[in-house]
């Protein structure tokens, strides 16, 4: 059994049509010139460097009177080496991760920061 659907013939015209093309037909068009304004300046390190010294300042004495008024009493840290070396270690793990988020707001960027995150959370 065969079915013919359909038969092509194709024929290819071996002139142009139309007047050949020259260079003079088209007019040259003007140098295109970018102009890119200059970046903004920005302050010296100094002025970012104290503003972020002063949230931290804040962010402490705002710590420092909350315990205060609600009568946390940190005397009682143990005194024993394993007691005040897991008290330390906590501490500074809380501070780690506080710094990785200041160092993200800063300078990283959240596929950056993730595998450092993921490290430092490891060991909490």
């Amino acid at each position: 059994m065969t079915w013919d659907v359909t038969t092509f013939q194709v024929n290819f015209r071996t002139e142009v049509a139309g007047p050949p093309l020259n260079d003079a037909s088209y007019p040259l068009k003007d140098t295109i010139t970018h102009y890119f304004p200059e970046p903004a300046k920005k302050p010296a390190f100094v002025i970012p460097a104290s503003i972020c010294g002063l949230i931290v300042i804040t962010v402490l004495v705002f710590l420092y009177v909350v315990t205060m008024k609600l009568g946390v009493n940190l005397n009682q840290i143990p005194g024993s080496v394993m007691g005040l070396g897991c008290t330390f270690m906590f501490f500074g793990m809380l501070f780690e991760l506080f710094a990785l988020l200041v160092v993200f707001w800063v300078k990283l960027n959240l596929l950056q920061m993730l595998p450092l995150l993921l490290i430092s959370s490891k060991y909490i």
